[in-house]
C-alpha cells in the first residue's frame, strides 16, 4: 500500500467470496474498533468480514493507490490486550456500502481483501462474481 495514483475517483476491483478464519466478528465487534468505524466510515458494521480474492489485475491495481487515500483505524488496548490498527477505504460491493479493511496484523495475502458493511453481505451478493468500487 504504498504507491501514486493521484487524479482517480474510483478503482475497480473484481473476484469472488472465499471462506475465511472466522475472527473477522470478534474483531469487528470491538467498541474500541465500533466507535472509529462509526466515526470515520460513517456506519455501523455488520459483525464480521467478508473475503474475497481478488484477480491479478485488481491486486496490481490496489497496489498502486497512494497511502494517503486510506483512513486510518487506531490501534487501542481493552481488558489489558493491545489490538493492532488497520487502514480502510470506502467502497462499494456489488451496490453496496462498505469500505476495505487492512489490518496492521493479517493473516492473509494481497490477493484476499475483508470487506466490511453495515448490511451482512454474505448471502446477499453474487458471491462469484463481486465488484468492488474503491471510492479514493
Amino acid at each position: 500500500m504504498s504507491k501514486t495514483n493521484k487524479g482517480s475517483e474510483k478503482l475497480n476491483l473484481t473476484g469472488k467470496v472465499v471462506e475465511g478464519c472466522g475472527e473477522g466478528r470478534y474483531y469487528i465487534s470491538l467498541e474500541g474498533y465500533q466507535s472509529q468505524f462509526i466515526d470515520k466510515l460513517g456506519f455501523k458494521p455488520y459483525a464480521g468480514t467478508l473475503n474475497v480474492k481478488i484477480t491479478d489485475e485488481s491486486v496490481k491495481a490496489l497496489d498502486e493507490i497512494n497511502v494517503s487515500s486510506y483512513i486510518r483505524i487506531n490501534g487501542f488496548d481493552h481488558s489489558g490486550k493491545s489490538f493492532f490498527g488497520a487502514y480502510c477505504v470506502k467502497a462499494e460491493v456489488n451496490g453496496y456500502e462498505g469500505a476495505l479493511i487492512f489490518p496492521d496484523k493479517s493473516r492473509y495475502g494481497k490477493d484476499i481483501v475483508e470487506v466490511i458493511s453495515p448490511k451482512k453481505l454474505r448471502g446477499s451478493i453474487n458471491e462469484d462474481d463481486v465488484e468492488i468500487k474503491v471510492k479514493l
